[in-house]
């Protein structure tokens, strides 16, 4: 699904246009929070773009975790172009798999990741658990078209053989389970057919 073409192709878009609309509303919330001795972990972090655009804010630590090598070689390239490569650290592989031995960081983003994920309580649990104050994530809202166009995606993958997937999880589920970890919501907005939340840790309750 995530080939070498396909990752060429959204590195050549970025380098015109920036990050995504949505990943841009994440991250323009997200710098009036952080300062320079803030780390990342961007799970899912395909080119690396929320890692590139923050690595300018002087961030002191930068951890991208992605399952296709195609996108974390480009994103390892990209570090190394805009001069904050030994400053970051690249896993390559399933997170839920390589929880264990992943460092916390301050803040986490899941940006439409959890829709490529089949078992999202067990990636919301494990990435919660790795977050020390902000947690951000962008997933599909649950109307009944963008429910039946992952339909249709997922008609066509298996078309084509594909074993890949998309998934419209319940934001109920997802949201008990980041409350349960004594976070609470600081920010929500809706683009198209993309909810965009941050969430950050209740001291009060820890």
């Amino acid at each position: 699904m995530f080939n070498q073409k396909v990752v060429e192709k959204e590195l050549r878009t970025y380098h015109r246009k920036g990050p995504n609309k949505t990943t841009r509303i994440l991250l323009d919330q997200l710098v009036s929070f952080i300062d320079d001795q803030n780390s990342l972990l961007d799970i899912g972090g395909g080119i690396g773009a929320i890692s590139h655009e923050l690595s300018q804010k002087g961030l002191s630590k930068l951890m991208n975790v992605d399952a296709s090598k195609a996108y974390l070689d480009v994103a390892q390239s990209e570090a190394e172009r805009l001069g904050y490569r030994d400053k970051a650290s690249f896993y390559y592989g399933d997170f839920v798999t390589l929880a264990p031995e992943i460092p916390s960081a301050d803040v986490v983003t899941l940006d439409r990741v959890l829709c490529c994920y089949d078992d999202m309580s067990a990636l919301v649990t494990k990435s919660i658990d790795r977050t020390n104050e902000y947690y951000g994530i962008v997933y599909p809202r649950t109307s009944w078209w963008v429910r039946l166009g992952f339909s249709g995606i997922n008609l066509f993958q298996r078309i084509k053989g594909s074993s890949y997937r998309s998934f419209v999880h319940d934001p109920k589920v997802i949201h008990a389970i980041i409350h349960s970890h004594n976070f609470k919501r600081i920010f929500r907005a809706i683009k198209g057919i993309w909810v965009i939340e941050i969430f950050r840790r209740d001291l009060s309750k820890d």
